[in-house]
């Protein structure tokens, strides 16, 4: 049996054609249009970066010794059809240093490589927009806890690298240069975290 479809202004109309098939479906399952298959792309795109970003979480997690720090809270990015819990704007872990029942904040970052400017010097967005950042400062503000930024440059998320640990308050803007951020690598990314209390420092 053949069919002949007539188009307008030449353009095939899509959703016709998806009915005519659906009439010949042996399992009579819908086909899949153009809209929908980039639809699974980008739940797929955002399950990948998920996946990446809780293996970096992990891996900081990791380095904070279990006798001297305690995990009180672990957030994760979730949320259904577009609706997000207010969580989801603060940082990722709040750890306390137990022998000084001192608390404070990190949000773990990893990004798989620099990026070159146009005056030729490397950078990278690590907050991902200027309103994540803005949260960030509102919950340091709010809770009168310190916040620190764990970046993880290049490698696997589970073994970057480059590793550096920032405070929130050397952090003015989201997109931050190669050199400035050197001041803050963790030369030994073997060795675990050291919270100084007096200091208030993470390293």
């Amino acid at each position: 049996m053949v069919f002949f479809i007539t188009t307008l202004n030449g353009r095939l109309d899509m959703g016709f054609l998806s009915k005519i098939l659906n009439l010949f479906s042996d399992d009579k399952q819908a086909v899949t249009t153009p809209q929908m298959y980039e639809e699974k792309i980008e739940i797929s795109q955002e399950k990948t970066f998920k996946e990446k970003g809780d293996a970096f979480e992990n891996y900081v997690i990791g380095k904070f010794d279990r006798r001297f720090f305690r995990l009180k809270d672990m957030r994760s990015d979730k949320g259904a059809n577009g609706f997000y819990p207010e969580s989801n704007k603060y940082p990722d872990l709040v750890l306390e240093y137990k022998p000084a029942s001192s608390s404070f904040a990190v949000e773990c970052k990893w990004r798989s490589h620099w990026r070159t400017k146009n005056d030729g010097k490397e950078n990278i967005d690590w907050a991902g927009g200027d309103k994540k950042l803005q949260n960030y400062n509102d919950y340091s503000t709010n809770n009168n806890i310190p916040v620190f930024v764990v970046i993880g440059i290049g490698g696997e998320p589970d073994n970057p690298n480059e590793l550096f640990v920032v405070p929130l308050k050397a952090l003015k803007y989201r997109y931050v240069d190669k050199n400035y951020l050197s001041n803050f690598i963790k030369k030994d990314k073997v060795k675990n975290f050291f919270f100084d209390v007096n200091q208030i420092t993470l390293r």
